[in-house]
């Protein structure tokens, strides 16, 4: 089979996977009540190496790490690698990063944490199949100048306003509980250097 044949079977496979991810980030869109007794816990300000990952389905999951800053003036940015990963592609796994950004407000209500994300940016950035990895725009160059290559942000409209119940939190770590929907719950934990 010729690069670009198995190139674009892998395309189509990404786009498969996204599909899978988008049927699920409704859960994104799961807006709580903000009520007048908010506030920035202070234990959350500052800068924050984060990381989380979500399987929608058992075949496909969605990662992140990166940092995360919250400020005391209720604004946040988050940034670092996005991952799809459909892990029975054929014949190897199919891994896509992306680099990711993104940007809103913040805000504690309860025992929980809300955030509103007011825009976000994905670049792909590597594609993997099996343990062989390349440049995403490699990629696209083989494929030829019509290749595209779905965009996570594409996923996430701005606006998006999300939940998180506040498992533990202290000056070095915290650790949250947000609903993934289909009743699925994911952690999202962050550490201080």
């Amino acid at each position: 089979m010729n690069k670009k044949i198995k190139f674009s079977l892998i395309i189509a496979t990404i786009v498969t996977a996204m599909g899978y991810v988008s049927t699920t980030v409704d859960f994104v869109g799961k807006v709580r009540s903000v009520f007048a007794g908010t506030t920035t816990d202070p234990h959350f300000l500052g800068r924050w190496n984060t990381q989380w990952e979500y399987s929608p389905i058992g075949r496909v999951s969605l990662g992140f790490r990166g940092t995360s800053e919250f400020f005391k003036n209720g604004r946040y940015n988050t940034s670092g690698i996005m991952t799809v990963v459909d892990r029975k592609s054929a014949p190897d796994p199919v891994r896509v990063e992306y680099l990711a950004s993104w940007a809103g407000t913040w805000s504690v209500v309860d025992k929980g944490i809300t955030t509103t994300m007011e825009e976000m940016k994905t670049t792909p950035s590597m594609i993997a199949i099996g343990t062989k990895a390349l440049p995403a725009n490699e990629v696209m160059q083989i494929l030829g100048r019509d290749a595209h290559l779905p965009n996570l942000s594409d996923l996430y409209p701005n606006g998006a306003t999300a939940y998180a119940t506040i498992v533990s939190v202290s000056d070095r770590a915290f650790l949250l509980t947000e609903d993934a929907g289909h009743n699925q719950e994911f952690t999202i934990f962050g550490q201080r250097d």
